[in-house]
């Protein structure tokens, strides 16, 4: 079933996997999604993946929906434990793109641009001025910090690097020492 498929997208992004998560992906969007981009519980596309229990109606499943939101982020960005992880399992399929507004749990707002599927940059929000510890996962040295045209000092130790924030400022990162 689609959320299955959509759970399954969302544990092989945190695994690191996103080539595997972009198929489970491709999936749900091929077998169940429906016109108004949501997800259906029948079986539309007439390939029996599905059981058929409203003939003729359009139901769609509101979990697996939000399931594949949360799965297309994790791919793109996560936070755990206190470390913002950026691009840990972009899908060879994305070499390029942007992102904007994620949100991490240590109180950062993320904006992300990505080309040749390595970071070109980040911007990040403080929302609440805590010490921001950041790894890109390519490319993997140290990240340049600048903030309001000035370049914040940056710790830079097992691929992380670390800066302190202060509440509501932004700082820019790029590839670069």
């Amino acid at each position: 079933c689609a959320f299955a498929c959509a759970w399954d997208a969302q544990f092989l992004a945190r695994f690191y996997e996103g080539d595997a998560a972009l198929q489970e992906l491709s999936m749900v969007a091929s077998t169940w999604l429906i016109d108004n981009l949501l997800l259906s519980i029948c079986d539309w596309h007439d390939d029996a993946a599905t059981l058929n229990w409203f003939p003729e109606r359009k139901v769609f499943q509101l979990e697996a929906s939000l399931g594949v939101v949360a799965a297309i982020a994790e791919t793109l960005f996560q936070d755990r434990r206190g470390l913002l992880r950026l691009l840990p399992a972009l899908p060879n399929a994305w070499p390029e793109g942007a992102v904007t507004g994620l949100r991490g749990r240590g109180g950062f707002e993320v904006d992300l641009t990505w080309n040749g599927s390595r970071l070109a940059e980040a911007k990040i929000q403080s929302l609440r001025g805590a010490v921001c510890r950041v790894k890109p996962f390519a490319p993997e040295g140290p990240l340049k910090v600048v903030s309001s045209g000035t370049i914040v000092a940056a710790i830079f130790e097992d691929g992380i690097t670390s800066f302190n924030t202060s509440e509501g400022a932004v700082y820019v990162l790029s590839p670069g020492s």
